[in-house]
This record gives structure tokens, C-alpha cells and sequence, in this order.
């Protein structure tokens, strides 16, 4: 190792004690636009098993839940999904939330995303989503490794002191940066999903619009892979979330990212397709060109 290499070496993150300073998980969905209904966001915001009591409920006004549920039914559909919706319980922690997102790459999405300890987490909640017309994937994953793997901006790290590999800083616009290229769970917007490697994946038949089938079915990398009742795909890379960056659950990471072709998917949908497709379009006719090349 050369000397300058070994001076700005990185040091080991000390997993154990993150783990125990930023506990939770995010249990992320994908949904096609124009697909969920309102009464469905209604009935999981009153979900008594959600883990959580929810009290507030923000993106539009700041009500409580009592006052939306009296308040939304009545919104029309297109007017409701027109804002991300936020749900807090009673600490004032964000637990649930109802996000739109950008068309970087046409067409957009929407996602339901739960955040919170993973003993709180209760998959039943969300299960019957799996079978959902719009339903595209879902992912779980340690929140801080989400920030591991994403985050660019050298503050954030110092804010939360955790070490960083200087010989990835850069300097942008006078801004200390990461270079985040590479990192195995890095997550990529494509259209109608989110594609990520991480702890738990889920994959409904209109993952494979963008996805290939194949190469999905057959890795044998991880812990499960298997077909689930509801005719989902589940994948588990590793046993514990909280270990996302041990050396061994980090190369079976870059083994899904590498056999799913993330970078590559990603690449051109931006070249192809980049906000051209109309929001919303449901036309697929491209993806199943892309796969059969």
C-alpha cells in the first residue's frame, strides 16, 4: 500500500454501535402512477397493526388523522396523489409517508414508505399491496445504509460522525463531495421502479418490464430466493440489515447490482427515454424491446 493510501485510509465503521444509534429500517413499495386509490392510503394510515399510532397527517395541511379521514375521501384522486403525504406518530417522528417521484427518467412513480425499529415492522400490513395492479417492487433495507450507500455531501457525514474514505472527496462548487460511483447499493430511478441491492427485495410481474426475468429468477447468491404464493419474488442477500457493510454482504450486494445490470438499465433509460415518455403512460412496448436485445 502506498503511504499516501494508507494515510487516508478509512476507518472501519464500528457497525454495532450504529446500529444502535440509527435503528431503524425503511420498508419501501413501488407503485405505478395513477394506480393507488385514496381509500387504500385511508385504510394503511388506520391499519391498527401499523406498528405505530399515527396522530398526524402533513403534505397538504397539518391535520390530524381524525380530520383526514374526513377530509381526504372527499378530495378527488388526482388532486390528493398531487401531494406527498406525511404521517407522524405520536413523538413527532416520520413513520409513514406517500411520496410522488420526479419523472428523471418518464415515467414516474409512487412509493409507500415505512420507516422505523425493525421490531416494529409488520410485513402483514403491507402484504396485500404485493398483489396490487400497479405494484412494481419493494425494498428493505438498514436507513443508514441507504445514507452509506447514497449520500454525497461530506457535512452530512460529519454531522453524524461517521468516517469517510478521503480518497473519495472531491470538491464541487466549492462543496465537499463523495464519490458515491460504484457503491454496490446505490439506488437508480428507471421507469415506474426504483432499482436498489439491499437486505430484502420484493418483485411483482411489472418488475420485469424494466428487469430481466431470468437473470432475477436465477440468482443464487444470497440467502432466499424464492417465488412466494402471491406469485411475488423474494430475494434475501443476507441475514442481519444492521451488517449491510461487512466485506462478504457488500460483494453479494455488488453481485445483484452486477447480475441485474442496475448501471446499465439505468444508462439507457436516461439516453432513451428521459422525459419523453408521458407521465403516467403505461406503454411498455420499449422495455420489452430493451429486454430482448
Amino acid at each position: 500500500m502506498k503511504i499516501l493510501e494508507w494515510f487516508f485510509r478509512p476507518k472501519p465503521l464500528d457497525t454495532q454501535a450504529l446500529a444502535e444509534k440509527y435503528p431503524d429500517i425503511t420498508f419501501e413499495m413501488c407503485f405505478k402512477l395513477d394506480t393507488l386509490e385514496v381509500s387504500e392510503i385511508i385504510d394503511l394510515v388506520n391499519n391498527p397493526n401499523m406498528g405505530y399510532i399515527l396522530k398526524r397527517w402533513t403534505g397538504y395541511k397539518d391535520f390530524s388523522i381524525e380530520k383526514g379521514n374526513t377530509f381526504f375521501p372527499k378530495m378527488k384522486k388526482e388532486r390528493f396523489f398531487y401531494y406527498s403525504h406525511l404521517f407522524y406518530d405520536v413523538e413527532n417522528k416520520h413513520r409513514l409517508s406517500v411520496a410522488n417521484i420526479v419523472p428523471i427518467v418518464s415515467p414516474g412513480l409512487r412509493r409507500i414508505i415505512w420507516r422505523g425499529s425493525i421490531e416494529k415492522f409488520n410485513l402483514s400490513v403491507f402484504e396485500p399491496f404485493f398483489t396490487h395492479k400497479g405494484f412494481v417492487c419493494a425494498y428493505s433495507f438498514w436507513e443508514l445504509d441507504e445514507f452509506l450507500q447514497n449520500e454525497t455531501f461530506v457535512r452530512n457525514y460529519e454531522k453524524k460522525e461517521i468516517p469517510i474514505d478521503k480518497r473519495k472527496v472531491l470538491r464541487i462548487d466549492g462543496e465537499k463531495r463523495i464519490n458515491i460511483d460504484g457503491n454496490p447499493g446505490r439506488k437508480r430511478q428507471v421507469c415506474n421502479m426504483m432499482l436498489r441491492s439491499c437486505w430484502r427485495m420484493w418483485f411483482g410481474e411489472q418488475a420485469y418490464e424494466m428487469i430481466k426475468r431470468e437473470k432475477v429468477e436465477g440468482f443464487e447468491e444470497g440467502i432466499q430466493n424464492i417465488l412466494l404464493e402471491n406469485g411475488v419474488r423474494f430475494i434475501e442477500l443476507y441475514d442481519n440489515p444492521f451488517e449491510s457493510n461487512e466485506p462478504n454482504n457488500r460483494e453479494i450486494q455488488q453481485k445483484f447490482n452486477e447480475t441485474i445490470d442496475i448501471e446499465s438499465i439505468y444508462k439507457y433509460c436516461l439516453e432513451h427515454f428521459g422525459m419523453r415518455i408521458p407521465i403516467g403512460s403505461t406503454k411498455a412496448e420499449w422495455g420489452q424491446n430493451w429486454r430482448a436485445d
